[in-house]
């Protein structure tokens, strides 16, 4: 029976219901259709309270458009607290555990005799458990005590055996104190020695296996010597051709040498060089001439020498002179200065 729009639809019924006010089928029924029985049954109803139409009449009367939903959340939680013959409820339950509280009460509860002579042992029992923790702390110190000097007697002969060598080295001189402070290079020295070392060894051996495992070859040892032979003539002979365009100019220089030279003694064109040799006489007066020129460079050497002494001891002669310009007509400064004069005359003409 619903209504349809447009197209044959179905129009929503909350559509409906909006516009009507929320009232349905049935309320309307109630309030609009009556009869003489309707009106009878309405009017019980209303007089007893009860029923949808007279919740209906009282909210609209006072206002409450909600007041049959609030009934039913008062009658719920009047149920969830106490309902009559139920299972279980709120009350119930609180006093289930009012009974179980009550109970543990009587359970816990002492007498304050009781207390007194209970608190009276947990002093008691405090007082020993002090003493015996002290106790306890004064045993384990001496444990420990006794523990060390365990530990430490094993080290006994060996500080006696330190303290005997030490004796025996009483005479022996101090260490300078730079040698402590050198101990830590030397100590890292040896280590790194000892690493070389043991690398060494290591490389020897990995040398001598390899060595071990080297056939030896009868034929290609007897060929040994020649092609070291070989190889060296080889050498040579590289070296030789790479230094064969130096000596080519080497030998342009020196015929360039010679040629200068022939140009000088007026042979230009003499290839025979026997020819050129000096004869025994000429050789003989050259050998002369060039010792006699020795003989006369030593002389002119000589003489320059005793020139300079000469004007050494006449500028001496000279200075003497003025300073004795006073005493110049002294017959002995006279005689002196005709000394030294026959002196350098004598060297002169030695």
């Amino acid at each position: 029976n619903s209504l349809l729009g447009p197209g044959d639809q179905p129009i929503g019924e909350h559509l409906m219901l909006g516009e009507l006010g929320g009232v349905e089928r049935d309320v309307y029924c109630a309030m609009f259709s009556l009869d003489d029985d309707t009106l009878e049954e309405g009017g019980e109803s209303i007089l007893a309270s009860k029923g949808d139409l007279g919740q209906l009449l009282f909210s609209a009367s006072t206002g409450l458009a909600a007041l049959s939903q609030t009934l039913v959340e008062l009658r719920s939680q009047a149920d969830g607290l106490f309902k009559l013959r139920a299972r279980s409820s709120e009350i119930g339950d609180l006093k289930s555990r009012l009974a179980d509280l009550k109970e543990r009460k009587e359970q816990i509860d002492t007498l304050a005799t009781r207390y007194r002579q209970m608190v009276e042992t947990r002093e008691r029992s405090l007082a020993h458990y002090d003493e015996a923790m002290a106790d306890r702390t004064q045993t384990q110190l001496r444990l420990d005590e006794i523990k060390n000097l365990l530990t430490a007697l094993p080290r006994l002969a060996e500080l006696r055996d330190s303290r005997d060598r030490l004796a025996e080295v009483q005479d022996v001189p101090e260490a300078p104190p730079s040698w402590g402070n050198e101990l830590p290079a030397i100590h890292q020295e040896d280590i790194e020695l000892a690493v070389k070392r043991e690398t060494a060894k290591a490389s020897i051996a990995e040398l001598e296996k390899g060595l071990n495992a080297i056939v030896l070859d009868e034929i290609a040892l007897t060929l040994g010597q020649r092609m070291d032979a070989i190889g060296e003539l080889h050498a040579r002979y590289v070296t030789a051709e790479r230094d064969l365009p130096d000596r080519r100019l080497q030998l342009m220089e020196v015929d360039r040498e010679i040629a200068n030279n022939l140009r000088l003694l007026d042979h230009p064109q003499e290839d025979e060089p026997s020819s050129l040799m000096l004869g025994s006489r000429i050789s003989g007066s050259i050998r002369d001439l060039v010792e006699r020129r020795s003989g006369i460079d030593a002389t002119l050497q000589n003489a320059k020498r005793e020139a300079e002494e000469a004007n050494r001891r006449l500028i001496e002669l000279r200075s003497k002179l003025s300073s004795e310009a006073a005493a110049s007509t002294n017959s002995t400064a006279i005689a002196a200065l005709a000394r030294e004069l026959s002196a350098l005359r004598e060297n002169d003409h030695a």
